[in-house]
């Protein structure tokens, strides 16, 4: 069984895909599924880290430092450079 929802475009977005659709010969509902599905997976990551952040502003959860958390881990800590390309490979 599959979900419908209903969908409002701005026009400028809603004549973009209809011309993909037409060049296509594909439903428009097909690449906005595929948009979904693109990106529904790194929303709901940026989702969780909002909220993940809230709590930390509110209080709600207490922030360690990072050093901190390699030392009790016993994990060397990374260098600058380490720490950019894993953040290059989150991105």
């Amino acid at each position: 069984m599959s979900d419908v929802i209903s969908v409002r475009l701005g026009s400028e977005l809603g004549a973009r895909l209809a011309r993909l659709a037409s060049l296509s010969h594909r439903p428009r509902s097909y690449y906005v599924r595929e948009a979904l599905d693109a990106q529904l997976e790194r929303l709901e990551w940026v989702a969780g880290l909002e909220r993940r952040a809230e709590d930390v502003r509110s209080g709600r959860v207490v922030a360690r430092p990072l050093d901190e958390v390699f030392d009790e881990m016993g994990i060397p800590e990374p260098t600058p450079e380490e720490l950019t390309a894993i953040w290059d490979e989150i991105e």
